[in-house]
């Protein structure tokens, strides 16, 4: 089975991307998994006590393992994963080599499976703070918060391009459908 990741930070159309694929790609040959799944995102991403970063990366593993489950089991010839190993690399390795190696041993040890290819999208600060702001999501220290975030991308880059091909995809100033031709002509 081919794996493919799409990544990138918030506003940046990764999961504008993911949609348009899951609506243009035949569901009996792919699989489309969002990460983290929902029944995590409560336990992780929405508590109102924030978790130790360790037990974080554990449950975060947890959620790709039984997500990889799904995908063996859905017996699909190519799976789409709205984030995946590369997030979970950004978000809890926060940019601490040890922590990102820890991360990396955990994804090996159960056996995860390296995507075929990742796609890492990305746009300029101005171009995420003027679709966050059409959202309605934007504050004083956004633009802040996604250079910072951008950096770490580019880290997590750098260390797993060693382990599977990343397409790193500049957003900024691209219509929605230059940038799925662009990953389309991607995908063999």
């Amino acid at each position: 089975m081919k794996i493919y990741e799409i990544e990138g930070c918030d506003c940046t159309g990764k999961t504008t991307l993911f949609w348009s694929l899951e609506n243009v790609v035949t569901h009996d040959k792919a699989f489309f998994e969002s990460l983290p799944s929902s029944r995590y995102r409560e336990k992780i991403v929405n508590r109102k006590i924030p978790l130790k970063t360790e037990l974080a990366s554990l449950l975060f593993a947890a959620d790709r393992y039984e997500a990889i489950e799904r995908m063996i089991e859905s017996k699909k010839d190519i799976a789409f994963l709205d984030r995946y190993l590369m997030s979970t690399v950004v978000y809890q390795g926060e940019g601490d080599e040890i922590k990102i190696n820890e991360i990396i041993r955990i994804h090996e040890y159960l056996k995860l499976p390296y995507p075929t290819k990742g796609f890492l999208l990305t746009a300029s600060p101005e171009t995420v703070f003027e679709r966050k702001t059409k959202r309605g999501t934007t504050d004083v220290y956004e633009l802040e918060g996604f250079e910072k975030r951008l950096e770490l991308y580019k880290q997590a880059y750098e260390i797993l391009s060693e382990k599977y091909p990343i397409v790193i995809i500049n957003t900024t100033g691209k219509e929605k459908l230059q940038v799925f031709k662009e990953v389309i002509n991607l995908i063999p």
